[in-house]
């Protein structure tokens, strides 16, 4: 039989193996005039069956950023500025085609005034060139966050006049859907990324916690639980998982006397809306010599089912992906040399 004596248990402590798993106090580490260049890319995609048609759409937002911080406070919470250089993407509507935009090529593009008109049914459409113009035009705007010590948002400055420049260049549908790029909640999660992911406690390797911003919308309910998976002196790793679920309470609670025919038929599609297959996915690796992220990967899907407008079931399947990684300037900032090539036999 074998037996652990004081003999064989003295070494193991003389070495430092600990009985109990260590924890790791992984707050922010950095200092004033530390910076680093990210690049997230965001791609929503929804293939949508109607009953009588199905269609598919992809929406990708590309933004370079440069963070730089600007001052460490006593109790380790961060100032930093948060440059946007690069931003580019794409719509891709059914029927309508493919609206591409960067701010490399914003000179280029004739300034026009937002043509938000009705489509075949009668309801008002964005006009999606002017979006891709408003979007790339926030490229050059700085913001300033303020973070906690474990990199949680306290403050954002500067959202509000990129939203206001933001509407008169999209018009005001336009400007609804780029807020969710650029309103305060945006750039503060663009920021808080930079840093990424981290527990707000000390934790050991395989301790478990769920994130504070874990809710995309007021429409849907996550629950993810975030696990430490390995700590070295050089990084730290996590990983992520979960399900999404229809929230119980979904916008639009306004007095239903006060809403418009459309606001009204919104409402009630929301409130009959049902979710299915709601997953979400996480990894991110953060350099512990910088302070700064490495890469992270999220994704969620979601089958969702709501009643349509003149009848029937609509069904979407939707998939949602943000990849953010640290780059250069170079990098950031190099022409896509497809573009070019085509751009050239334009001329």
């Amino acid at each position: 039989m074998n037996r652990f004596s004081a003999a064989t248990v003295f070494p193991l402590l003389a070495l430092g193996l600990p009985l109990a798993a260590q924890e790791h106090d992984l707050h922010l580490d950095t200092k004033v005039d530390a910076s680093v260049w990210i690049r997230q890319v965001s791609t929503q995609s929804q293939k949508i069956d109607m009953g009588i048609q199905e269609v598919e759409t992809e929406n990708v937002m590309d933004v370079a950023a440069k963070i730089v911080v600007t001052a460490v406070g006593e109790d380790g919470g961060v100032t930093v500025e948060c440059s946007l250089q690069r931003v580019r993407g794409k719509f891709d509507m059914p029927q309508m085609g493919e609206f591409p935009f960067d701010s490399i090529d914003a000179g280029k593009a004739e300034a026009k005034k937002p043509d938000d008109g009705f489509d075949d049914f009668g309801g008002m459409m964005p006009d999606f060139a002017a979006i891709g113009r408003a979007a790339a035009a926030v490229a050059g705007t700085k913001f300033i966050v303020k973070l906690d010590r474990y990199g949680h948002t306290e403050s954002v400055e500067g959202t509000e006049a990129a939203l206001e420049q933001v509407e008169q260049a999209a018009g005001p549908m336009g400007g609804q859907m780029l807020t969710g790029a650029f309103g305060e909640e945006a750039i503060g999660n663009l920021v808080e990324s930079a840093f990424g992911e981290r527990p707000d406690k000390p934790t050991a390797v395989g301790g478990e916690w769920a994130p504070r911003n874990k809710n995309a919308d007021d429409r849907t309910k996550a629950d993810i639980v975030m696990t430490l998976q390995s700590v070295s002196d050089k990084s730290f790793a996590i990983a992520g998982k979960g399900t999404i679920e229809k929230a119980a309470d979904p916008a639009g609670g306004a007095d239903a006397g006060d809403e418009s025919d459309e606001a009204a038929m919104a409402r009630e599609m929301r409130e009959n809306m049902s979710i299915e297959n709601g997953k979400i996915t996480f990894r991110s690796v953060v350099s512990r010599e910088d302070g700064f992220l490495v890469e992270a990967e999220r994704e969620t899907s979601m089958d969702v089912k709501m009643p349509g407008p003149f009848g029937g079931d609509i069904k979407m399947q939707h998939k949602s992906t943000t990849s953010t990684k640290r780059t250069t300037e170079a990098a950031a900032m190099q022409r896509d040399a497809k573009a070019d090539k085509a751009g050239d036999g334009d001329k």
